[in-house]
């Protein structure tokens, strides 16, 4: 199976199936909401007449929320009467924990939709309770390597005494980080396949990669370039709508988060047709395997 073959597999059983989807959809949405809620209970006291509200639903939300912290510091400091910040404050520190929670709702998800990208019979499918344990503890297994593959270029640039902001210092922990997502993207696929422990998983995903480089590699170049379409498109969809029309830039964020999904889906089903096809070539043997 070339590249392009499990990418148009992974488009076509996404969109497809695009039922599968939903509780993944719903549990992103739900944590994407979560911290406008303190924003919402507040709009109808003091905070709803101030004339920077505005800016929240801008580009500019990121100076917005740094002047408001410093304004806040000062009051304090001075003894003054600062502005109702507390809702907007507590709905930064929402947002930011709603990236990690995101993360993990995936993670705990993604076993249905792999068993579903993979054909399982009935009687091997163990759903989301029964995966839920298994893909947390892959994920937090990836967690430090994913930090290892940003951290380590930028490491060795500063011992070798070379500057990080040239175009290679800059490109080399964005290119190691996709390829550790998308390492254990594959060994998401490799765990419910039948690898029942993480590391064995990973394992069998990275000989994955060593048997078949050019077909592997291929598809996460590929997979690659859509995340950056799609990031683009979200991003788009987060910041370009008129921040006076509320209910338009609410629509075109739960749009964005819809792609974001569907993206997800693209990439199990593409990882998983190409596993699947790597496997009835010839099945992976284990690292041990190889090394022997």
């Amino acid at each position: 199976m070339t590249p392009w073959e499990a990418l148009a597999r992974g488009l076509a059983e996404a969109t497809r199936r695009w039922r599968l989807l939903l509780p993944l959809l719903a549990a992103n949405l739900a944590l994407a909401l979560l911290p406008l809620l303190p924003l919402l209970l507040a709009l109808s006291g003091p905070l709803g007449h101030q004339p920077w509200l505005v800016d929240l639903a801008s580009p500019r939300w990121p100076d917005l929320i740094d002047g408001l912290v410093g304004a806040t510091v000062a009051a304090r400091l001075t003894g003054s009467p600062s502005a109702p910040t507390g809702p907007i404050l507590l709905a930064a520190v929402l947002a930011a924990l709603s990236l990690p929670a995101q993360a993990l709702a995936y993670a705990a998800l993604a076993g249905p939709l792999v068993e579903a990208y993979l054909d399982l019979p009935a009687d091997q499918r163990r759903g989301a309770r029964g995966w839920f344990w298994p893909l947390v503890r892959l994920w937090l297994l990836a967690l430090p390597i994913q930090a290892l593959a940003v951290l380590l270029p930028t490491i060795l640039l500063a011992l070798a005494g070379l500057p990080s902001t040239t175009t290679a210092g800059s490109l080399a922990p964005l290119i190691l980080w996709l390829l550790a997502n998308a390492l254990f993207e594959l060994a998401r696929v490799a765990l419910v396949a039948g690898e029942r422990q993480p590391r064995r998983a990973v394992a069998t995903a990275f000989a994955c990669a060593l048997r078949r480089p050019l077909q592997t590699l291929g598809l996460w170049v590929l997979l690659a370039g859509l995340g950056a379409i799609v990031l683009g498109a979200t991003t788009a969809a987060t910041f370009a709508p008129d921040p006076a029309a509320p209910l338009a830039t609410l629509l075109a964020q739960q749009l964005g988060a819809a792609l974001a999904v569907w993206e997800k889906g693209v990439r199990l089903a593409a990882q998983a047709a190409l596993y699947r096809a790597i496997q009835r070539a010839a099945p992976t043997p284990d690292l041990a395997e190889l090394r022997a």
